[in-house]
């Protein structure tokens, strides 16, 4: 289950005007009256591990030294980096990000290829009734 549900109105983006991607776009449209914050790459990462924003879709390239410190913080703050599928450095899609985030698998590093797949980032997950903090 993810952290946040796409349903929820008004959440909070973190993203870049000058990556923005086809896919990224067919995301936000998937969401209720966003808003969208433009920031540097691991920055967004830390908006959404403070709380300061709820998702961010990465739905074009970047490199492992790009997030790895970030996604760290992430993680430890309680929110999760899913993959949503692979690309080439281009930026192009190798497969359907829809399909890849589906199988809710966290990014990897330390691969031998530096390239990240496209990745959301989802804040601390909502505790459901019965959860445990």
């Amino acid at each position: 289950m993810w952290p946040c549900s796409l349903e929820d109105p008004g959440l909070r983006l973190v993203g870049s005007s000058s990556h923005m991607s086809k896919e990224t776009e067919e995301f936000m449209q998937l969401l209720q009256s966003p808003s969208l914050v433009q920031v540097g790459s691991s920055l967004k990462l830390l908006m959404v591990a403070e709380g300061a924003a709820h998702i961010y879709p990465r739905l074009a390239p970047t490199c492992e030294w790009d997030t790895a410190a970030a996604d760290v913080i992430v993680r430890e703050a309680g929110g999760v980096v899913l993959q949503a599928g692979r690309c080439d450095s281009k930026g192009k899609s190798l497969e359907d990000w829809k399909e890849a985030l589906m199988r809710e698998e966290e990014v990897v590093y330390g691969k031998e290829d530096m390239l990240n797949p496209f990745f959301i980032v989802f804040g601390r997950k909502r505790l459901q009734a019965g959860d445990s903090k």
